[in-house]
C-alpha cells in the first residue's frame, strides 16, 4: 500500500484553506470530536497525518496541529448537505485548546495541510498490531479502516486512564478483528497498563504479527516499542511535539535518530521505533 511514505509526502499536494465547523462536541471528558467542511483537504489525508488549524485568535499567533481520525463520505449530515468531511479528535490541553472547544457551528477555521508522513503499509502485510493510549488512539482509526478494507487482520489494544478515556472505542470494536483494552483504574478490560495484554498478545503463539503501530503518550510507546521489538515484530510510533510551522522551517520539533537530526513535522510524525533515539528525545516540549 505505501513504499516510501516519506517520499510519498513530500510530494503531496497540500491545501491552504478555510473550513467551517460543521460539529464540536465533546465526546468524553475534556475530549472533542471536530467535524470541519474542507473537502479539498479531507479526500487528501492520509492515515496519520496531521493538520495545521489557525483558530483566527488574535493573541494565539502560532496554528495547533492536530492529527486526522477519520473521513465522513459526501451526503447528508446533521441538518446540511456536504462533500467529504473532514474529523478530528482532540483533548483539552492548554488555551488553545480550550477557546477551540467553544467555537460553535459555523465558525471559520484556516487550515493546512495534509502534513507529514503517514503510517507505512508493506505491500504483503496479512496481520497487523494496533497499540492506543489515550487521545492517542485517534491517529490509528484511519489506518484500522484501511487496513481491514485491504483484507488484513487487524487486532487493537487500547489503554486509558478509565472506561470514559477509552477513546473512540466503539469504532475499533466494530472495525478490527480483534479489540483488547487496558484501564488504570480497571473500570474496563485489564487493570494496568496497556502493556499486559500487549505482551499476552505477544506471547500467545497462535498470533503471527507482521507489524505493529503505536500511538499515545511517550512514556507508554517507549514501553510499547520494547515490547515489540523484543519479540521481533517490526514498530512504528507517531511522535508529537510542538510544531509551528509543519514544514520544517522553524525547527522547533527537531529530534535526535539514528539517521541523525530529524523534524518531526516533516520526517513524521511516524518513525520507526528503532531509529528514535529515546533517552535524548525526551524534551519538555512533548505536550
Amino acid at each position: 500500500m505505501c513504499k516510501d511514505s516519506l517520499q510519498q509526502a513530500s510530494k503531496q499536494k497540500k491545501v491552504v484553506c478555510e473550513a467551517r465547523i460543521v460539529e464540536n462536541s465533546a465526546v468524553a471528558p475534556d475530549t472533542y470530536a471536530l467535524i470541519l467542511d474542507a473537502s479539498e483537504l479531507a479526500e487528501l489525508v492520509q492515515p496519520g497525518q496531521f493538520i495545521e488549524l489557525n483558530l483566527r485568535q488574535p493573541d494565539l499567533v502560532l496554528p495547533r496541529p492536530i492529527s486526522a481520525y477519520r473521513v465522513h463520505e459526501a451526503g447528508e449530515y446533521g441538518d446540511g448537505s456536504y462533500g467529504p468531511l473532514l474529523e478530528l479528535r482532540y483533548q483539552l490541553m492548554g488555551e488553545g485548546t480550550r477557546r477551540l472547544s467553544a467555537m460553535p457551528a459555523g465558525t471559520a477555521l484556516g487550515i493546512f495541510g495534509p502534513l507529514g508522513n503517514r503510517w507505512p503499509v508493506p505491500e504483503d502485510t496479512k496481520s497487523a498490531l494496533l497499540v492506543g493510549g489515550g487521545i492517542g488512539s485517534a491517529p490509528l482509526a484511519m489506518l484500522a479502516q484501511e487496513l481491514v478494507d485491504a483484507g488484513c487482520e487487524v487486532t487493537m489494544v487500547q489503554g486509558g486512564r478509565n472506561s470514559d478515556l477509552l477513546v473512540a472505542a466503539d469504532l475499533f470494536e466494530t472495525t478490527c478483528h480483534k479489540h483488547a483494552l487496558a484501564t488504570d483504574d480497571g473500570s474496563k478490560g485489564h487493570k494496568g497498563f496497556v502493556t499486559g495484554p500487549l505482551q499476552e498478545l505477544l506471547e500467545d503463539a497462535d498470533n503471527d504479527f507482521d507489524i505493529a503501530y503505536i500511538c499515545g503518550p511517550e512514556p507508554m510507546q517507549i514501553a510499547c516499542a520494547a515490547l515489540c521489538e523484543a519479540a521481533g515484530l517490526e514498530a512504528y510510533v507517531s511522535l508529537e511535539r510542538m510544531m509551528a510551522c509543519g514544514i520544517g522551517a522553524c525547527l522547533t520539533c527537531v529530534i535526535p535518530t539514528s539517521k541523525g537530526p530529524r523534524g518531526v513535522c516533516c520526517h513524521g510524525p511516524i518513525f520507526n521505533s528503532k531509529e528514535v533515539l529515546w533517552d535524548e528525545a525526551k524534551s519538555a516540549r512533548v505536550h
